[in-house]
């Protein structure tokens, strides 16, 4: 079936059983209007091609489910909505398994609560990083032994590496792996991943362990300049009074050379 508008030329399907229409002032669908039969809902196709849901804030798009996979528009914000995860593919086709990018494809990244078996090779780039640390969305918080947790970071290696995914490309990286990591600190959420709220929290906890380690020292070696001082007081008193001592013996020998030559 075709349908065209009076522009002056010929218009034709382009294979069998195809609906084709050209309207090259656009195409509208009303699908609700007001008591007053103004458009409330409405889908348009403008003349430059443009997909356009009018000024309506909801979800514009339902990809599945029905409503539980799609994009909408809510007050200044742009909303992706999934029931589950989301992922961004490079290349590849489509494959219906969680977290597959299908073939010549890869995983740039995922967004899911908590661990993710996926292997990924984007890179995020913003001005900040901002992660939720708010007290009231914290639960089982118990304190830290600074000096155990900055023994624990001496004996981690720390080493410079690439990706595999940026082998050629002459990026270096530096850190531990996420396996020692895991193994001396037992947080996060698996041994593939490092969670930057987990580093910082270790990098924190061991200031404060060398901290401490540093005004005990610092207090010790107070004590002991301390002693030194006391030390040094008694021997200038002792260095006194030994002068004391021989300047009395000389005056006494002296008289007795005195008595003596009489």
């Amino acid at each position: 079936f075709a349908w065209a508008d009076f522009s002056d030329a010929d218009f034709f399907t382009t294979t069998a059983n195809e609906f084709a229409a050209r309207a090259t002032g656009g195409v509208r669908f009303v699908t609700a209007i007001d008591g007053a039969g103004n458009t409330t809902r409405s889908v348009k196709i403008n003349s430059n091609g443009e997909l356009d849901f009018g000024s309506q804030t909801r979800q514009m798009l339902n990809l599945w489910g029905p409503t539980s996979y799609g994009v909408g528009v809510q007050t200044e914000t742009l909303y992706g909505r999934s029931n589950n995860n989301f992922a961004w593919f490079r290349g590849g086709v489509h494959a219906d398994g969680m977290y597959d990018a299908g073939s010549g494809g890869s995983v740039l990244a995922t967004l899911q609560s908590g661990a993710s078996a996926s292997t990924v090779t984007g890179t995020f780039r913003a001005l900040a990083f901002t992660a939720t640390s708010d007290r009231e969305q914290k639960t089982d918080m118990a304190p830290t032994d600074g000096a155990d947790i900055l023994a624990r970071v001496v004996s981690m290696p720390i080493s410079t590496w690439a990706y595999k995914a940026e082998r050629d490309a002459g990026f270096r990286h530096i850190g531990p792996t996420a396996q020692d990591f895991r193994e001396r600190f037992g947080v996060g959420y698996d041994d593939k991943s490092i969670a930057t709220v987990d580093a910082d929290g270790v990098a924190l906890a061991a200031i404060q362990g060398l901290n401490a380690k540093l005004e005990a020292r610092i207090a010790e070696q107070a004590g002991e300049i301390a002693a030194l001082r006391a030390d040094m007081a008694t021997l200038r008193a002792t260095t006194k009074d030994i002068a004391t001592l021989q300047t009395a013996m000389q005056l006494l020998l002296r008289e007795r050379a005195t008595i003596a030559a009489r």
